[in-house]
């Protein structure tokens, strides 16, 4: 995509996003996205990201994510093991994603878009920096 393209203003709805990958049952696959989406929230998690210190220091309770290799409904069943009632775990409770987020599976964009998308949502939360999924480009 030219840069003049990519420049040009463009917003994303971050509610709506959150909404998109809230319940992976109700989730449609594969899951649309614009690639104005893709890269304003890239660049969104890259700036915030940027503002954190490289080494985390975490403090429990802590769910901690090993490798999710691109496996979106494990993502979501990981969430939905802390969920009390409506309210889902990603709102309940802390995580930290130690990498490996999508080499393997099949849907390797949805889960790095759903963990970007929360990461701006829920920016207390940490996210490990890892060089081959955060690579400045």
């Amino acid at each position: 995509m030219p840069s003049s393209q990519i420049d040009e203003p463009f917003e994303f709805d971050l509610n709506e996003l959150l909404m998109r990958h809230s319940d992976f049952n109700k989730t449609a696959f594969p899951i649309s996205y614009e690639p104005e989406e893709i890269v304003k929230v890239c660049r969104r998690v890259k700036a915030v990201m940027a503002e954190e210190p490289t080494l985390l220091e975490v403090s429990p309770p802590l769910v901690i994510v090993g490798d999710l290799h691109g496996q979106y409904q494990d993502l979501h069943r990981i969430f939905s093991c802390f969920s009390e009632g409506r309210v889902r775990g990603q709102q309940l409770q802390r995580f930290l994603f130690l990498g490996d987020y999508v080499d393997r599976g099949s849907n390797g964009l949805e889960v790095i878009m759903c963990l970007m998308i929360h990461k701006l949502a829920y920016p207390v939360q940490p996210s490990p920096r890892e060089p081959r999924e955060c690579a400045d480009q």
